[in-house]
Formats: C-alpha cells, structure tokens, sequence
C-alpha cells in the first residue's frame, strides 16, 4: 500500500513569513531501515547545498556542471556507473531549481 507523502526540503525566512519547499512523492506506508536512511542523508544532504549554495551562489550550478563532465569521462570508460551519475544529476538539479524559487 502506498500513500503521498510531503516532505519538507528548506525553510527561508522572507520578511515575517517562513516559505516552506515541499516535494510532493509517493511511499509506502512502511519504509526499511536502508530506505529511512538513505531518505534521511538525502534531505540532510540537500539542506547543506542548499545553504552553502545560498553563501557562494552558483555552487550547486557548478558542481551540476562537475558531475555532467565526470559522467561524460566515465561513460567514455564504462557505462557501469552511469545510473550514480544520472541520479546524482537529478539530485543536484532538484537542488538547483527548489533554490532559484
């Protein structure tokens, strides 16, 4: 059985109002150990790019960049590693557009 659940991604201050950033995702009701886990370093993961990117901004933008080449070099290798590297996209672009909001 699944069922949506909302979690928060950030929380900014703008003026006296807090703008919270929800993803809207699909989970089961029960989550294993490793799945509680991996979602929690995730969330943290994202908190800490999200800040650092709000210090140095474009960092998020730059390590996209980074990763894309990295992916590019490896795939020149083996395609083994391409599905990280593709998540890693998806997560750094997740990031990237919840911070530019």
């Amino acid at each position: 059985m699944v069922e949506k659940a909302y979690i928060i991604l950030s929380c900014h201050a703008v003026e006296s109002h807090y703008l919270l950033i929800v993803w809207e995702t699909v989970m089961p009701k029960e989550l294993g150990e490793t799945e509680i886990k991996l979602q929690a370093v995730s969330y943290v993961l994202l908190c800490i790019l999200q800040r650092l990117d709000e210090a140095q901004p474009g960092l998020i933008t730059d390590v996209l960049s980074g990763v894309r080449a990295d992916r590019e070099a490896s795939f020149e290798q083996s395609p083994v590693g391409l599905p990280i590297f593709d998540e890693a996209i998806k997560f750094l672009e997740r990031a990237n557009k919840q911070n530019r909001t």
